[in-house]
């Protein structure tokens, strides 16, 4: 209560606006972030995971591992690399011993974390938080010479064909350890009517929180028939958020712009989902086309909608932007209202 005896203001700024939650793996506290924030969520889980105890395939990539010493092990998920060691331990395997002496370079902070709580020593990781900053320092030959050295490689849901490939190319044989095993979600009457609601422009933004669910929504596109659209979509009407560029990278490769965070966590992507949705405003249709609005369009290869709101050609309207940039609102947000999530129903 102020002094005024009035309620203060809750900001809300995804009021009135749709917001699709595509992820299997803490759905729950993403939906919650961006209800919070006003949105109405809407669940489409792109994909499913195969539990780690269950999953034969990771039993016995981790028996090839335990077969002789591991020179260098890439831990590139911490719950990724904590669950390889929980389901390990769950076996009897003793996992954590074996890789005592091993080097390991975990790929980000969250990795390193949980490398460090499972007693091992992380050497190196690099400032990109990225497979390929990881791929560049090993054939610098900064960690030694590939020829002929064990890798164990933690996977997370994607091969790292990359990574894989250059230190086979490099001499290194390589133990790709999949440690989780992305699958189409077992009920995709979800997912099928997310397409449709992208297509008619039913939704203002769809997040994603892995490379797997982006590449699953765009094959299920494919499968009904509307991928073209769906794509048009999302270079018109629809923002496309994802939690880092690891996880934007099928969009990229299908053409789609997207926005995401500097660091790539959950709170980020609910907080740059609420830039990219302004309440009130559309900025000229779209915040990701800029040739409708700018006199230059970026290159195929910009990254223009990565930046800062006040960068966007569209935005005038918002808070801090340049004054004049912008014809303004083009139309009222979509959707109620409401802070109530809900699934996708018939």
């Amino acid at each position: 209560m102020s002094d005024t005896g009035e309620e203060p203001a809750i900001d809300l700024p995804l009021a009135g606006y749709t917001v699709a939650v595509t992820a299997a793996r803490r759905k729950e506290e993403l939906g919650a972030l961006l209800d919070r924030r006003g949105a109405r969520v809407v669940y489409a889980p792109a994909i499913r995971i195969v539990p780690l105890a269950d999953d034969s395939e990771l039993l016995a990539a981790t028996g090839r591992v335990l077969t002789a010493p591991v020179d260098l092990v890439v831990a590139t998920t911490a719950v990724g690399f904590r669950g390889w060691l929980e389901a390990a331990d769950a076996w009897d395997l003793p996992l954590v011993q074996h890789l005592s002496g091993s080097r390991v370079l975990a790929r980000g902070p969250k990795a390193r974390g949980a490398v460090r709580s499972a007693g091992l020593v992380d050497a190196w990781s690099p400032e990109s938080e990225s497979s390929a900053g990881v791929l560049e320092h090993l054939l610098s030959g900064t960690e030694g010479p590939l020829e002929g050295r064990r890798v164990a490689v933690q996977l997370h849901g994607d091969p790292l064909r990359e990574l894989v490939a250059g230190l086979r190319d490099a001499g290194a044989e390589v133990l790709p350890v999949p440690v989780y095993r992305w699958l189409p979600p077992e009920d995709v009457a979800p997912l099928h009517r997310l397409v449709g609601m992208v297509v008619a422009g039913e939704v203002d933004a769809v997040t994603f929180t892995s490379a797997p669910a982006a590449a699953s929504l765009l094959r299920t596109a494919e499968d009904l028939g509307q991928r073209a659209a769906l794509v048009a979509a999302f270079d018109g009407r629809v923002l496309a958020v994802a939690v880092g560029t690891v996880t934007g990278g099928p969009l990229e490769a299908a053409g789609i712009p997207y926005a995401h965070p500097e660091r790539g966590r959950l709170g980020p992507l609910a907080v740059r989902s609420s830039r990219g949705c302004p309440a009130g405003t559309r900025c000229c249709g779209s915040v990701r086309t800029p040739s409708r609005c700018a006199a230059t369009p970026p290159s195929s290869t910009g990254t223009w909608w990565n930046s800062p709101p006040d960068r966007w050609p569209c935005c005038a309207s918002w808070p801090g932007s340049p004054a004049g940039s912008s014809p303004g609102p083009t139309s009222a947000p979509r959707g109620p209202a409401a802070t109530a999530t809900s699934s996708i129903r018939r």
